[in-house]
């Protein structure tokens, strides 16, 4: 990677994987009871697994387009003229406050 704003992008595509695999998880518990298999209602009801599921759906979706952004945005940046635009601050900016971002939802 050439960028430090690309290797931020590392932990927010991992967070998108981890959260997609939570996602499939809710799912599999939502169609095991939904066939009549509901071992885990008593710790997990099926409106509960339902809400967790949508809000997984929106929550890895958002941190992957994060990752995509901070990915390919300073790319883009240095490819735009020298600072006649707003994007230069991406340049200036410390990727250091990039990873807090990747937490904040939590």
């Amino acid at each position: 990677m050439k960028y430090k704003s690309q290797k931020v992008a590392y932990w927010f595509f991992a967070l998108s994987m981890l959260l997609f695999g939570l996602q499939i998880v809710y799912g599999f518990i939502m169609g095991f009871a939904h066939a009549g298999m509901d071992g885990l209602h008593s710790f997990i009801p099926f409106n509960t697994a339902r809400a967790v599921h949508t809000n997984l759906l929106v929550v890895w979706l958002l941190s992957g387009f994060m990752g995509a952004a901070y990915y390919n945005t300073r790319r883009s940046a240095t490819r735009i003229s020298k600072c006649k635009t707003s994007l230069c601050i991406i340049n200036k900016f410390s990727s250091s406050w990039s990873y807090s971002d990747c937490w904040i939802p939590f």
